[in-house]
């Protein structure tokens, strides 16, 4: 199927909280597959309340679990790699998207092709005169203004040229990093990276539900689309049984991560990832 021929559908779901908004992008990836469906669905997630969402590997040590507790701050695990992401349950502070589909040879084929397609066209929406954010894609699926991410997007495939789930976050106001700082073990250097990262309320005051259109009317371009509710998909048996998965402890808390170090591999905050440098340690004075 070429560009042309290319279907999308904006899925409109109601609000849950992190293992909801997850268990649904499951589901809507397994309807893709056991359906054969070629359209490309779009929608925005609705948190009801703060988590944080630790990325595959991720080790508990990165985590304030009682902090977290205490502020009313929910600990979620995804299938997708990077570093923890912040849902503060507010649209008006942060969008949340997922974009859910079948590959296409040589438009969609692979995870940078997802990337350069989508991300591009989110470039040109922050470029518009409107807005006038001289932004450019970045590699490790970003969207950077100057050396830093405007937009953080991560992607998990149910195998190589199959069903893709391209996941992404825009902050519309600035992240909180002492509050970040409390929660997560951030590394040495991450909070002043969360200090300075751009977001969109700098530039603009548009509201969020604006802001949504407009990235919609981006990625979608020209194409055939159509709206519809999540519900009328009929998946809520297959929603309520990856919700299970999610909500179940030894996904959440991955004990097989705490007994193998090597797997921990993401860390911190997910941001941060390709722009965080260890500081560097002076050297040893020579000793006599």
């Amino acid at each position: 199927m070429g560009e042309q021929g290319l279907e999308f559908k904006l899925v409109v779901s109601p609000q849950g909280d992190a293992n909801y908004n997850l268990a649904v992008d499951d589901a809507l990836m397994n309807f893709v597959r056991e359906n054969q469906r070629k359209e490309i669905f779009i929608r925005f997630h609705r948190y009801k309340s703060a988590a944080i969402i630790a990325a595959y590997r991720q080790h508990l040590s990165d985590f304030n679990l009682s902090t977290m507790r205490n502020l009313g701050i929910s600990l979620a695990r995804r299938k997708t790699t990077g570093g923890a992401m912040y849902c503060s349950g507010r649209e008006s502070s942060e969008l949340h998207f997922s974009i859910i589909g079948c590959a296409v040879n040589g438009i969609l084929g692979n995870s940078v092709q997802v990337h350069e397609y989508f991300g591009n066209r989110t470039v040109s929406c922050l470029k518009e005169k409107e807005l006038g954010i001289d932004a450019r894609l970045g590699q490790m699926f970003f969207v950077k203004i100057g050396d830093l991410p405007i937009v953080g997007t991560a992607q998990h495939w149910t195998a190589p040229g199959c069903e893709f789930l391209y996941q992404g976050t825009i902050p519309v106001q600035k992240f909180d990093a002492e509050l970040l700082a409390k929660v997560i073990n951030l590394r040495p250097g991450e909070k002043e990276i969360i200090e300075k990262l751009p977001h969109l309320s700098a530039y603009t005051k548009w509201s969020s539900d604006y802001l949504k259109a407009r990235f919609i009317g981006a990625w979608i371009d020209s194409h055939k689309t159509k709206i519809i509710e999540l519900g009328d998909l009929d998946m809520g048996d297959k929603i309520a049984e990856a919700k299970s998965m999610y909500e179940n402890e030894d996904w959440k808390f991955k004990s097989s991560i705490e007994n193998d170090p090597a797997l921990a591999s993401d860390r911190g905050f997910c941001f941060c990832g390709p722009f965080y440098q260890k500081p560097k340690t002076a050297p040893k004075s020579a000793t006599s």
